[in-house]
């Protein structure tokens, strides 16, 4: 989050991951609230610029992962224009399938995040240089 609230590079997500980080969060930490967890989202959006993707939803079922449920984020990513998705389930996001829309999946660690292990995927939009990063 730190690095996003820096611009150096744009973290885009939706209200569909919103909703399932903070389902998970609710499941792994039983004594976080629903309030809690929807103050720390509404602070997300707050404060980062441009963060939020809408009007991806009819690109959903073209998309073909591993588990199903996953392909709103692809959706949201190709819609937001992401270069990368940033995320810990490499599995999900097979990186032959994420290459025919010209994203990279790539662990969070790889990228230096101190991310919370609770915000599980989300894209990122990286700043270009000479084409892709």
């Amino acid at each position: 989050m730190y690095l996003a609230l820096t611009d150096v590079f744009r973290a885009k997500w939706t209200d569909a991951i919103h909703e399932e980080w903070m389902r998970n969060v609710q499941r792994d930490y039983p004594d976080i609230t629903r309030a809690q967890v929807e103050r720390t989202r509404d602070l997300m959006n707050a404060h980062v610029r441009d963060c939020l993707v809408t009007g991806y939803e009819d690109l959903i079922k073209a998309i073909s992962l591993p588990d199903p449920g996953h392909r709103h984020v692809v959706a949201a990513a190709i819609r937001a224009g992401a270069d990368v998705i940033v995320t810990s389930n490499l599995n999900d996001f097979p990186k032959e399938t994420l290459a025919k829309y010209g994203i990279d999946p790539n662990i969070r660690t790889s990228l230096s995040c101190t991310c919370s292990t609770w915000l599980q995927t989300w894209s990122a939009r990286l700043p270009r240089s000479n084409g892709r990063v």
